[in-house]
């Protein structure tokens, strides 16, 4: 049995993020201490009953709202004090709320800029001038950032911010033998779709699960050898 690694996880509660924590749990080759963060929920705290009553893994659990500087700060605290490193970072929280250019509020503008873009990328700041080096990085972009999307504007524009960010992260922290991969899922099955494309089927598009998969993979021993920039995921 290898040892156990630690994996923190943005936007835990459902959809990609929660089908990510249940794909490691269930991983027979490999042995997970589970951070996850997400907002207070009745969602969230219904998930974390099920997950502590189910499995044998470690599982700790954070309220955050990571559009909130300051809860965002105090929560970084609580994770750099802890007795154990994290080994993979998985930045998957979002927000959007899609609205036609001329209607796009400033404010929410730059809510959606700190939730997609900028706590990510404090997050792993404050991890490595903690001396907490991560070994796998996954950032969660989207294919939005790659093509226009009217109506889209704001997601858009933080997810292409995601995916640069992502490069040039990975050249930085390379010399800490971090591996930093951006994936990019294309249409999926989560309540972040629903608002964007409201009248969709969920059931004929890409399931969670799926992303959860690569994801999988990605942290794997052979997950290693992928270094692309940007790795799209669509059905």
């Amino acid at each position: 049995m290898n040892k156990t690694k630690t994996v923190l996880i943005t936007g835990a509660s459902k959809g990609i993020g929660l089908s990510i924590v249940k794909t490691l749990l269930n991983d027979k080759d490999s042995k997970y201490r589970m951070v996850l963060v997400a907002r207070k929920s009745k969602t969230y705290s219904s998930v974390v009953n099920e997950l502590t009553s189910k499995y044998s893994n470690e599982i700790i659990s954070l309220e955050c709202d990571l559009g909130n500087s300051k809860e965002l700060d105090s929560t970084l605290k609580e994770i750099i004090n802890f007795n154990f490193k994290i080994d993979i970072l998985i930045n998957n929280a979002g927000y959007t709320n899609p609205e036609s250019f001329l209607d796009v509020d400033i404010d929410d503008f730059r809510h959606t800029l700190e939730v997609n873009v900028i706590s990510p990328f404090k997050i792993i700041k404050e991890l490595y001038k903690a001396g907490n080096h991560i070994q796998n990085i996954i950032n969660l972009g989207s294919t939005s950032g790659i093509g226009a999307r009217p109506g889209w504007l704001t997601y858009a524009a933080s997810k292409a911010a995601m995916i640069s960010m992502s490069d040039t992260l990975r050249e930085e922290l390379h010399v800490f033998g971090t591996n930093v991969i951006c994936i990019s899922p294309g249409r999926c099955a989560t309540d972040l779709r629903k608002t964007l494309a409201p009248d969709e089927d969920p059931s004929t598009i890409m399931q969670p699960e799926n992303v959860a998969d690569v994801v999988r993979f990605l942290i794997s021993s052979e997950g290693k050898y992928i270094t692309s920039n940007n790795i799209v995921i669509r059905q």
